[in-house]
Formats: C-alpha cells, structure tokens, sequence
C-alpha cells in the first residue's frame, strides 16, 4: 500500500484521529519540514521510505508490537535471507519485504509509540 493507503489504515483502526491526520498533510506540505512524526516514523520503520510501500502484513505485526503482542509472520527464519535496512531500528526483512521482529524489540517499539 502506499502512503495515503497507509494513514487511512491508520485512521479506520483507531490508532491516529482525522485532526491528527490533517495536521500531518498540512506539515508534509509545507517547506518547512521540521519533526518526524508517528506516521513518518513508522512509514520508515516499515520500509515504506525505502521501498516505496508497506504490506498490510507488516503492519498488522508492527501494530500489534506497538500494543505489546509479539507475532511471528508465520515464515520459518532459517529458510530467508534476511537483512537489516539502513536507518531502521527495528526487525529485518526478507527479500519478499517480510517483516521480521524479534521479541526483544517489542518493548523498544511500545517505548518509542506510548
């Protein structure tokens, strides 16, 4: 999904409001740049700057880390290859865009969204 995708799955599942939203639209608009908020952050954390889009799969794991609930994406680890993006705090990723966390992330995530 790409980003406005991404901000309305956000939006319909509770976990950002419309004025919090509109505030976004309205700061990415402008020149003046200046903070990295929720949706920016997880949109990098996702891969989504790096890729150009985030898997509903991804998200669902990533959401329900930020809620303290650890989900393995159903794919045996030692059968991927997986890699670490650049820049990204979080997890790592298969060649298919997988996301992988490992459970001591968990409290990294919640620490950084609460």
């Amino acid at each position: 999904m790409d980003k406005a995708t991404f901000k309305q799955v956000l939006l319909r599942l509770g976990f950002v409001d419309s004025k919090f939203l509109e505030d976004i639209e309205k700061e990415e608009k402008s020149e003046n740049l200046t903070s990295d908020n929720l949706v920016s952050k997880m949109w990098k954390t996702l891969a989504g700057e790096a890729k150009g889009h985030v898997t509903l799969n991804n998200v669902r794991i990533f959401l329900l880390a930020m809620m303290g609930t650890y989900t393995d994406p159903g794919l045996p680890r030692a059968d991927q290859n997986l890699q670490k993006i650049e820049n990204n705090e979080y997890g790592y990723f298969n060649d298919f865009g997988d996301l992988f966390l490992d459970q001591e992330d968990i409290p990294k995530v919640q620490k950084l969204y609460h």
